[in-house]
């Protein structure tokens, strides 16, 4: 009936403008975590996510499984 369950996550990467060398640009990491729960077809979640060195931010969703 319901499915409850646990994320953790490490992003890295980097963006760039027209003209901009790709290696003269610095790379950027963020680390995180969440919590979700799956209801038959209604699922929702919360997760943290900190840059390092930038700030932290929280992100809720909602919707359905299918």
């Amino acid at each position: 009936f319901a499915k409850l369950g646990l994320s953790a996550f490490v992003d890295t990467g980097t963006a760039y403008s027209k003209g901009q060398r790709y290696g003269d640009e610095p790379f950027h990491t963020g680390i995180g975590g969440g919590v979700w729960i799956a209801l038959t077809a209604f699922q929702m979640g919360v997760s943290i996510a900190h840059g390092r060195g930038a700030t932290t931010r929280v992100n809720f969703g909602a919707g359905l499984a299918f």
